[in-house]
């Protein structure tokens, strides 16, 4: 029953360009994009138990990576949203390795740092990022209109939420939520919960830095 719903969904969302104007459409893409980025913060924080305050800054971060290639390298802009992505990941290992073995308020805190510093990091570099200006960013199909982007992000959205489905009901899911439920006895059992929670936080960044990478080249405007 869950399946078909599931699909009359996606054909609903599908077939509704065809009779929305384009500011619904719009809207749909965006809460699209902020789907992708709940399912990636409930990873974190609902099936690991990390309450995570980085995410936004991890999906910032694709979008300007992204961005700032295809702007002053004129690389591809798919190239360039998987190198946001990739970079996304990276930074969030990195922060993962340096502050996951802290907990509850205190990874909060240390991860909302993070994200406000790279904010201010971005209005502060005008020449680069234009501040808050905006920076102009080139659209994913060469047109502001949402429907075809709608597309896009359906597809993606469905892809991560099928990939995050599998993930969580099988032998990874249940080794982050023995980290949630009592990481003590996790790792008294053998369960290596470090490992497991970087993993968990770069495969969320990297979620978080491709919905902020598509997002980047549909608005076609970033700013701080």
């Amino acid at each position: 029953m869950k399946r078909e719903m599931s699909v009359a969904a996606i054909a609903l969302v599908a077939f509704l360009p065809l009779v929305l104007s384009e500011y619904w459409v719009h809207v749909l893409v965006v809460s699209l994009y902020y789907i992708i980025m709940a399912e990636s913060w409930n990873l974190i924080a609902g099936f690991t138990g990390l309450f995570s305050l980085a995410h936004h800054a991890f999906a910032a971060l694709g979008a300007y990576t992204s961005a700032l290639l295809v702007i002053y390298l004129g690389v591809p802009i798919p190239l360039g949203m998987l190198a946001g992505s990739l970079a996304a990941t990276a930074v969030s290992y990195l922060i993962g390795v340096l502050t996951l073995r802290m907990r509850a308020i205190y990874l909060a805190l240390t991860t909302w740092a993070f994200a406000e510093s790279f904010r201010i990091l971005i209005a502060m570099e005008y020449k680069v990022t234009r501040g808050d200006l905006g920076l102009s960013v080139p659209f994913l199909y060469n047109t502001p209109r949402a429907q075809p982007h709608l597309y896009t992000f359906l597809a993606l959205t469905v892809l991560l939420l099928l990939f995050t489905k599998k993930l969580v009901d099988s032998r990874v899911g249940y080794l982050i939520r023995s980290i949630r439920d009592d990481e003590v006895a996790a790792a008294v059992m053998g369960v290596d919960t470090f490992k497991w929670k970087k993993r968990v936080f770069a495969l969320t960044g990297f979620m978080a830095g491709l919905a902020g990478s598509f997002y980047g080249h549909y608005v076609g405007l970033l700013s701080p």
